[in-house]
C-alpha cells in the first residue's frame, strides 16, 4: 500500500544518505575531507550561511568554491537566492548555502560531543563576537540586528544558536554562563525591536522564556518578556501583549525599560481602544526625560480627543515638532493618523509621501510599509496609475511583512499588489505572489483567501490571450485549483 511503499522509499533515501555521508568520512582525499568538514561547519546554521561568512569558520583552514560543488553534487546542501528589501540593491543577490534538515540530523547525529561544542561556541563567535561568553554586545559590525535591513536568515540563525547555547549551559549546570546569557539574550532582543524585527523577537523571547531556568539573572527574564509584550504587540496579539505587560512590576525596571513598559501598555490601550490609554501616558509625560517618550505620549493624549479642526491642528503642529526634532518614529505615526483622517487626497499624499520619502528615518520600516499601503490603496482608488517608484516600494512592503507575519497590514499590502501586477498584466508576479501569501495563509488557516485569489487568477488566465508561464509558481497553482476542485477539501 502507499503507505509502506512511502516507509520503504524513506528508508532506502535514509540508506543513501548514510552512505554518501559515510563515504566523505572515510575517504583519504583532502579536498573531499575539506568538503565534509564545510557540510558540519554549515549544519551549524540552521537557516544556511552565506559562503564569504563561513569560508574562514575553521580559520586558517578555509573552504572553496570547489567544496562547496562538491557538496552540491551530493545533493548534500542547496543553494538559494535570499532577496534583499531594497530594490536593485547589492544585497538582493544574496547567495545562502543550506543543508537540508534531514541531513543536517545526520551530519550532527555523527559528530563528537566536543565536535559539536567547538562548532556551536565557533558560530556563537561569528554571530556575537569573540567576549560573548561574558554577555558582551561588541557584536561584529555585520550583524547589525538593530537595522531593518538586517536579513531574516541571519536573525534566525542567531536566535537558535542563542537558544541551543542556554540549552547546553542549563545541560552542564553552567551558572556563570547561563547568566551571560541570559544578559546576551536581553541585548539581542532589545536589538531585534530596535530593527522593527517583530516576528523574530516574538518567537526568540517566547522560545527563550520557555527554556530559562528560574531565579537565575530574574531581572533579565523580566527584560526578555517585556520585550516579548512589545513584540506582541506590534505583529497583532495585542491581548497577550496587555496580559503580559500587565504581569510586569513597573518597579523592578531601571528608568528605560519602566518608561518603555508603559509606553508600550499605553500604546496596546489605544489600539484597543481603551480609555487607560490616556491615563497611562499622562504618567508616562509626567516621568519620562526622555523627548521622543514625551513626543509618544502627547500624541497618545491628543489622538484621545474628540475630531475636528482643533484637534488636527494640534495633532499636525506635533507632527512638524517631533519631525523637526529628530522623533521620526512618532512623526510617522502622527503623519499617518493626519493622512488617513484627511478628506482630500492631496494632502494625504503629502503627508503618506513624508515618511515614504523620509531617508532620515530610513530605519523606521514598520511606518514605512503603513504609508506606502496607503498611498497606494488611495492611488488605486481615484483611479490613478502606480508609478514605477512607488511600485518598487510596495514590493518592499510586501517582503517585509511577509516575514513579519502582522494579519491585517499583510493582507492589505498583498491586495495593493495584486492589483498593481494585474494593471501591468504581469502575470508570472501574480504567480508568484498567490504562492507566497498562499503560504501565510494556510499557516494562519484561512484558505477563504486563498479560495478568493485562486478565483481571481483563474478569471484572469481565461481572459489572457497567452498561455501563462510554466514555473513553479504555476505549478504551486495548479496544485492549489485541483486541490480546490469539486469534490476536494482545501485545507491548510
Amino acid at each position: 500500500n502507499r503507505q509502506q511503499a512511502t516507509y520503504t522509499e524513506t528508508a532506502i533515501g535514509s540508506q543513501a544518505l548514510l552512505r554518501t555521508i559515510g563515504e566523505l568520512g572515510s575517504t583519504t582525499q583532502p579536498t573531499l575531507q575539506r568538503a565534509l568538514q564545510m557540510l558540519q561547519a554549515l549544519a551549524t546554521f540552521p537557516h544556511g550561511a552565506q559562503f564569504d561568512h563561513i569560508k574562514r569558520f575553521n580559520g586558517v583552514h578555509g573552504f572553496y568554491p570547489d567544496n562547496a560543488s562538491e557538496l552540491m553534487q551530493r545533493s548534500l546542501i542547496l543553494a538559494s537566492t535570499q532577496p534583499g528589501l531594497e530594490q536593485q540593491s547589492p544585497v538582493e543577490t544574496r547567495r545562502i548555502l543550506a543543508v537540508p534538515r534531514t541531513v543536517r540530523d545526520v551530519v550532527r547525529g555523527q559528530m563528537s560531543d566536543g565536535l559539536l561544542h567547538h562548532h556551536d561556541r565557533r558560530a556563537a563567535e561569528l554571530y556575537f563576537g569573540t567576549n560573548w561568553r561574558t554577555g558582551s554586545t561588541n557584536w561584529p559590525p555585520e550583524r547589525k540586528y538593530s537595522s531593518a535591513r538586517c536579513s531574516h536568515h541571519e536573525i534566525a540563525n542567531a536566535s537558535a544558536i542563542l537558544l541551543r547555547l542556554l540549552k547546553t549551559a542549563i545541560q552542564e549546570n553552567n551558572v556563570e554562563e547561563i547568566n551571560a546569557l541570559m544578559h546576551l539574550a536581553a541585548a539581542y532582543s532589545d536589538a531585534l525591536l530596535s530593527g522593527s524585527h517583530y516576528n523574530g523577537a516574538a518567537g526568540f523571547c517566547s522560545a527563550y522564556l520557555h527554556t530559562a531556568p528560574i531565579s537565575i539573572a530574574d531581572d533579565m527574564i523580566d527584560r526578555i518578556r517585556l520585550n516579548h509584550g512589545s513584540a506582541l504587540r506590534m505583529v497583532g496579539d495585542r491581548q497577550k501583549a496587555i496580559e503580559i505587560m500587565e504581569s510586569l512590576d513597573p518597579a523592578s525596571f531601571e528608568r528605560s525599560d519602566r518608561e518603555a513598559l508603559l509606553l508600550n501598555l499605553a500604546l496596546a490601550y489605544q489600539a484597543n481602544r481603551d480609555g487607560r490609554a490616556v491615563d497611562v501616558a499622562r504618567k508616562l509625560h509626567k516621568t519620562t526625560k526622555s523627548q521622543s517618550k514625551r513626543f509618544h505620549a502627547r500624541a497618545i493624549i491628543l489622538e484621545a480627543e474628540p475630531r475636528g479642526p482643533e484637534r488636527r491642528s494640534k495633532l499636525a503642529s506635533l507632527e512638524r515638532e517631533a519631525r523637526n526634532k529628530r522623533s521620526y518614529t512618532v512623526a510617522n505615526n502622527l503623519a499617518i493618523t493626519l493622512a488617513k483622517e484627511s478628506d482630500n487626497f492631496e494632502e494625504t499624499r503629502r503627508y503618506l509621501s513624508a515618511v515614504v520619502n523620509n531617508g532620515k528615518g530610513k530605519d523606521d520600516i514598520y511606518n514605512e510599509a503603513r504609508a506606502v499601503i496607503e498611498l497606494v490603496e488611495g492611488v488605486i482608488e481615484i483611479g490613478e496609475s502606480l508609478q514605477n517608484a512607488d511600485h518598487s516600494k510596495l514590493i518592499a512592503a510586501y517582503q517585509y511583512l511577509f516575514i513579519q507575519r502582522i494579519p491585517g497590514l499583510f493582507d492589505r499590502c498583498h491586495k495593493a499588489l495584486w492589483k498593481s501586477f494585474a494593471q501591468r498584466r504581469e502575470i508570472p508576479n501574480l504567480f508568484a505572489l498567490f504562492r507566497h501569501s498562499s503560504f501565510i495563509w494556510r499557516i494562519r488557516g484561512t484558505v477563504q483567501k486563498e479560495e478568493r485569489y485562486l478565483s481571481l487568477l483563474s478569471k484572469i488566465l481565461d481572459a489572457s490571450e497567452a498561455p501563462g508561464p510554466n514555473s513553479r509558481d504555476r505549478g504551486y497553482f495548479n496544485a492549489r485549483l485541483q486541490a480546490a476542485a469539486p469534490g476536494a477539501t482545501l485545507t491548510s
